[in-house]
């Protein structure tokens, strides 16, 4: 792909990347609750009270759906997108080979 090619498919970048950012900001909003839930009763409780009971239930649940609700959008993401992200992978491992070789090159100057 080109710089002008990349501009062409800026409609479809940005709605390959609104996916993903959709199932990021639906992370956040439920990170978000679950944090509400631990926290609400401690700053509703009076201010002498030593202990506070909070249902932790909610940030656990975030922890065990988080992987699987952005391997679904990666998955979603693979499947109409082939192509694209095939490219975009392949340019990773570029870049990774490259600075590893960087990296190396410093080492054995140092």
């Amino acid at each position: 792909m080109t710089a002008t090619s990349d501009r062409l498919d800026l409609p479809a970048r940005r709605r390959r990347h609104a996916r993903l950012i959709a199932a990021l900001t639906t992370l956040i909003g439920a990170c978000a609750e679950a944090a509400g839930a631990v926290y609400q009763p401690i700053a509703a409780a009076s201010p002498g009270q030593e202990a506070v009971e909070v249902n932790v239930l909610p940030c656990v649940q975030v922890s065990l759906t988080a992987a699987a609700l952005l391997d679904r959008a990666r998955t979603e993401d693979d499947a109409r997108w082939p192509a694209v992200v095939a490219w975009e992978r392949a340019q990773a491992q570029q870049t990774y080979a490259a600075r590893c070789a960087v990296a190396q090159a410093r080492e054995l100057a140092e």
